[in-house]
């Protein structure tokens, strides 16, 4: 049993740094999209914030110039989601792990 416990611990410590990797790499789509929100003006003061929603990221876009809320909101794989009544409600009350993905250069404190 001593012997199993040091492979269990290495084991557990490698899985959990591969878990950390995975959630610290934006998706290709999202890093695209960074790309050229940083170079438009009408983008200032924009922000994306990742977040976990039924075991999956979610991502929102937020900017200031526009009058729609909770309409840019993406999963994992760069699809737009399409918010049902319910859907919207459960997911602004059950989101959680927020994390500042990026802000625009020109973004005032």
């Amino acid at each position: 049993m001593k012997k199993l416990f040091p492979f269990l611990l290495a084991l557990l410590v490698f899985g959990a740094c591969e878990k950390q990797r995975f959630e610290d790499k934006n998706p290709t789509w999202l890093d695209q999209l960074i790309e050229e929100m940083e170079v438009k003006p009408y983008y200032g003061g924009s922000y994306i914030n990742q977040y976990t929603w039924q075991n999956h990221f979610y991502y929102e876009i937020t900017i200031p110039v526009s009058s729609c809320m909770y309409c840019d909101v993406y999963d994992y794989e760069g699809n737009r989601i399409n918010w049902e009544e319910n859907e919207i409600d459960d997911y602004l009350e059950n989101r959680s792990k927020k994390l500042l993905i990026w802000k625009h250069p020109n973004t005032w404190p």
